[in-house]
């Protein structure tokens, strides 16, 4: 088939376009791609209805079709990683690693170890009671708090003393005052960043109980 008065179709009615100073590899890519559809489409107007395209042509356009999309999105993709790294954040967030952070995630994933956690305000209420349930919201265990101490953990007891099973638990505080519950809110965690990791939704914190974050859930750094 002729294609010399397809092309010339997709050049007096598409291509006329005023030209940039200095065009970036990306706007280039995404001009190819969109003369590369409009000449598709002309292609298929003009075509003898006696003697179409091959098939087999068809298959290798459309191919074709697809490597100049993945190429635009994989351009795209390293553009902005590019973008994050040549800005320094890697660097910032690297000085993390090996850190505790306090976070705000009401979920903690218990592997055999203490979980640490702060109960903010405590001096100013009469008491202030932990909480621990499992993931069915079945409590577990519940303990009083020491008012003065900073920071407070809870070691995996159960209320009957056994071991409570590896999993994800939620720990919430019960502030009293007056003889009556004034507030109730989950416990503040903390943690210890073992990676840090930039994924399809931005950069993410590995902590050191298998649990990941998003920089917005830390709300202090703690050495």
């Amino acid at each position: 088939m002729d294609f010399s008065n397809v092309t010339s179709q997709v050049t007096n009615g598409v291509a006329a376009r005023p030209e940039a100073s200095e065009p970036d590899s990306a706007s280039l890519l995404a001009t190819d791609f969109s003369n590369f559809l409009n000449l598709l489409t002309a292609q298929l107007r003009a075509q003898d209805p006696l003697s179409p395209v091959d098939s087999t042509q068809f298959v290798e356009q459309l191919a074709s079709f697809s490597t100049v999309e993945q190429q635009i999105n994989t351009n795209t993709k390293l553009d902005q990683i590019a973008s994050q790294l040549g800005g320094g954040e890697l660097d910032t967030l690297a000085q993390w690693i090996g850190k505790g952070v306090e976070t705000r995630a009401e979920n903690v994933n218990y592997r055999g170890g203490e979980v640490s956690f702060r109960a903010p305000d405590a001096d100013k209420y009469d008491t202030v009671t932990a909480t621990v349930t499992n993931a069915q919201g079945e409590e577990v265990h519940s303990f009083s708090l020491d008012k003065t101490a900073d920071t407070h953990s809870w070691d995996g007891t159960r209320s009957d003393g056994t071991r409570a099973l590896n999993g994800a638990y939620t720990i919430e505080l019960r502030y009293e005052g007056g003889g009556r519950a004034t507030r109730t809110e989950p416990a503040s965690q903390f943690d210890t960043v073992r990676e840090v990791r930039l994924t399809d939704d931005g950069w993410r914190l590995f902590l050191g109980n298998d649990r990941s974050i998003d920089l917005d859930e830390v709300t202090a750094i703690v050495s």
